[in-house]
């Protein structure tokens, strides 16, 4: 019997969830990006600072508000990368068992498999390995939503420091203000020729 998951003929290396990996990786680049973003204003900074960066991207989705949402959203995410990534491990072992080729799962007969031409070995690997790849793949998720919401707010500054030059002319004592974009947008961008670029609540 075939277990669930395999079919005759389909290579199961090409089987390996990319897409649930996609998706858990996507769903927890948000689920900090929205976070930080908020944090992002709210500290009110203007230009890049390493060391916030580094704050930031520990604690913002772990802060209060955002902790009610995050916190169940990333177990739930973590669960299904974490199955899918078993579940990967554990069907070609689950087919040589059962007497199948692990990587196609045609019924083995000679030394060699006669539909994908696999040498017929048991399958190696340890679920450690599966599940350290899971762990790779959030932290970079966590890392890449940190990371993709300060470039936002960097493209948004420098977006106004182009508005600035543009609209101010060099004419002295000429001010200018305008919200942050979405999400960012409960603070406001602002320049005077005495204090400069500023971002305030």
């Amino acid at each position: 019997m075939t277990p669930e998951g395999a079919e005759f003929g389909t290579t199961l290396r090409r089987r390996t969830p990319v897409v649930p990996a996609l998706l858990c990786f996507v769903a927890l680049f948000l689920l900090v990006a929205y976070p930080y973003a908020k944090h992002r204003s709210a500290s009110e900074t203007f230009g890049f600072d390493l060391l916030g960066f580094a704050v930031r991207a520990v604690l913002a989705p772990l802060s209060i508000p955002a902790l009610p949402f995050f916190s169940p959203s990333l177990l739930l995410v973590a669960a299904f990368s974490g199955r899918s990534a078993l579940r990967a491990w554990q069907l070609p072992r689950e087919l040589w068992l059962s007497g199948g080729c692990p990587d196609c799962a045609h019924p083995r007969t000679g030394p060699r498999c006669t539909e994908c031409g696999r040498l017929h070995t048991p399958p190696v690997g340890r679920p450690s390995r599966a599940l350290f790849r899971v762990a790779v793949l959030l932290t970079l998720a966590w890392l890449g939503g940190a990371a993709g919401a300060e470039v936002f707010a960097l493209l948004d500054e420098a977006m106004f420091r182009r508005d600035a030059r543009i609209q101010t002319g060099g004419v002295p004592g000429s001010l200018l203000a305008r919200p942050r974009w979405w999400p960012m947008n409960d603070s406001m961008l602002f320049y005077s020729p005495r204090a400069g670029f500023t971002s305030r609540d």
